[in-house]
C-alpha cells in the first residue's frame, strides 16, 4: 500500500530522529575509544595489547563510518522514491551499536593486563648471585612491576668490583622469564647517601659509568652524589650520561658551588655533558644547574654577583635558561628593586632567560602585592594580569614580544 503524504512525513521525521541518534552514538564511541587506550592503567604500565587496541579502534571508526554512510544513502534514496526510510534508520542504529560494542569488546581485551609469569624464583636467584659478588654488602631484588635491584657496596669496594655488579645484573636479566619486564638497578655507597641508577636501555654503558660514579662519590666523600642514568619519557635525561647531582653537606655560601664546578672541570672533564645540579644542604645557598657542559666563566661571574648582593636577602637558583631569586621579604617593591639591579647582570649572558623574583616564586597567589616579578630577558612572558609601572618598564627594556 502506498503511503499517504501524512504517513510519509511521519516516517521521514522518525527516520531522521533515529538516524541522528545513531550519529550521536557513533560519535561518542569514536571519541571515547582512543581515551580508553590512553588512560588505561595497564597501557600506562606497558602491559596492554596495543596492537589489539588499534584493531578495536579500526572496527569502531570503520564500522560506524561505513554504516552511517550506506544507511544515509539508502535513506535519501528511499525518500526520493516515496518509500519507507525508517527501516534504514533502524539498520543504522543497529549497525552503529554492533560496531561500537564489537570495538568495545576488543578494547576490553586489549586493556586487560597481559598476564606475566611468576618470577619469584628467578628473582631470588638474581639476588643470591649479586649477593655473592666481592664488594657487595647487601642486596635486595624484587619484581612487583619492574625487576628492581638495590645493591649496597662495602666501604672498600673497588672500581672493578662495582663494574662487575652492573655487568652481572645485565647478564642475569637476559632470562626468558624477564622478557615482559623492565629492569632497574640502583647501587648505593655504604651510608646510602650516594646512588647510581640505571635501567635496561643503559645497562650496556652503565658498567663504565658506575666506575666514574664511584670515583666521583669518593672525591666528594662527605657529600651526596646521585647519578640517574635512567631515560624518562619526558626527555629529562641525556642519552649518554644522564642526571648527576652533588649536594654539598657543609657549604657555607654560593662560593662552595662555584669551586665544586671548577673542581669537576679539572678532575672530571669527561662528565661535563651530563645534566648537572650542584646544591647545598643549607636552604640558604641555592643551586646552580648546567646541561651538556660545565658553566663558563661568564655564567660563574653572573652566579657570584647575583648571590653576593644580599641587600635584599634571597636565594638563587640558576639554570641555563632560567634564574629565580626567592626573597625573604613578601613585599613586591623589594622584588622589583632586586630585579632592577640584577636584570642588567642577567642580560650579559646574551641568551633568553626567564627571570623570577619574589617571596612566592611559583606565583600561586593571585594577590598583586604578593605576586613575583617575572621578566623574560630576550623573550616574551605570557601574563594574565596587568603590569604595574615598574614591571612594565622592565618588560619594555628587556623583553622582545
Amino acid at each position: 500500500m502506498k503511503e499517504t503524504p501524512r504517513q510519509s512525513r511521519a516516517d521521514s521525521s522518525a527516520a531522521r530522529i533515529v538516524y541522528l541518534i545513531a550519529i550521536g552514538i557513533g560519535l561518542l564511541a569514536i571519541m571515547f575509544a582512543p581515551f580508553t587506550i590512553m588512560f588505561a592503567a595497564s597501557c600506562t604500565a606497558n602491559t596492554c595489547r596495543t596492537g589489539l587496541g588499534t584493531w578495536s579502534l579500526g572496527l569502531t571508526v570503520g564500522g560506524v563510518a561505513v554504516t552511517l554512510l550506506i544507511t544515509g544513502m539508502k535513506i535519501g534514496s528511499a525518500g526520493r522514491r516515496g518509500r519507507s526510510q525508517f527501516k534504514w534508520a533502524l539498520i543504522a542504529i543497529v549497525g552503529v551499536f554492533a560496531s561500537s560494542c564489537g570495538g568495545l569488546v576488543l578494547m576490553k581485551v586489549a586493556v586487560t593486563p597481559i598476564p606475566r609469569p611468576d618470577v619469584s624464583r628467578q628473582v631470588g636467584e638474581v639476588q643470591a648471585s649479586l649477593g655473592q659478588l666481592p664488594g657487595v654488602q647487601r642486596v635486595s631484588v624484587n619484581a612487583v612491576e619492574d625487576v628492581f635491584a638495590s645493591v649496597v657496596l662495602t666501604a672498600d669496594a673497588t672500581a672493578g668490583q662495582t663494574k662487575a655488579v652492573i655487568q652481572s645484573f645485565r647478564n642475569e636479566t637476559t632470562r626468558p622469564e624477564f622478557q615482559q619486564r623492565k629492569f632497574v638497578i640502583e647501587v648505593r655507597n655504604t651510608s646510602g647517601t650516594s646512588t647510581f641508577a640505571s635501567q635496561a636501555s643503559g645497562l650496556d654503558t652503565a658498567p663504565d659509568l658506575v666506575e666514574r660514579w664511584l670515583a666521583l662519590q669518593r672525591a666528594f666523600a662527605a657529600d651526596e652524589v646521585k647519578w640517574d642514568h635512567r631515560k624518562y619519557d619526558f626527555g629529562h635525561t641525556d642519552d649518554v650520561l644522564g642526571d648527576i647531582s652533588v649536594r654539598l653537606e657543609t657549604a657555607a655560601d654560593h662560593t662552595a658551588l662555584t669551586e665544586t664546578y671548577r673542581r669537576l672541570a679539572q678532575d672530571f672533564p669527561d662528565l661535563s655533558t651530563a645534566r648537572w645540579k650542584i646544591s647545598a644542604k643549607s636552604d640558604r645557598v641555592g643551586s646552580l644547574h648546567s646541561v651538556g657542559r660545565y658553566p663558563n666563566e661568564l655564567e660563574i661571574s653572573v652566579w657570584n654577583r647575583l648571590n653576593a648582593d644580599q641587600e635584599h636577602s634571597h636565594v638563587v637558583v640558576m639554570a641555563p635558561r632560567s634564574v629565580s631569586e626567592k626573597l625573604d621579604s613578601p613585599y613586591l617593591k623589594d622584588a622589583e628593586s632586586l630585579a632592577q639591579k640584577h636584570l642588567p647582570i642577567i642580560a650579559e649572558l646574551g641568551v633568553p632567560i626567564t627571570y623570577v623574583a619574589g617571596f612566592d616564586i611559583i606565583g600561586a597567589t593571585s594577590v598583586p602585592s604578593a605576586r613575583p616579578v617575572t621578566i623574560t630577558v630576550g623573550g616574551c612572558t605570557k601574563r594574565r594580569y596587568p603590569l604595574n609601572p615598574v614591571e612594565q618598564t622592565l618588560a619594555d627594556q628587556y623583553e622582545k614580544c
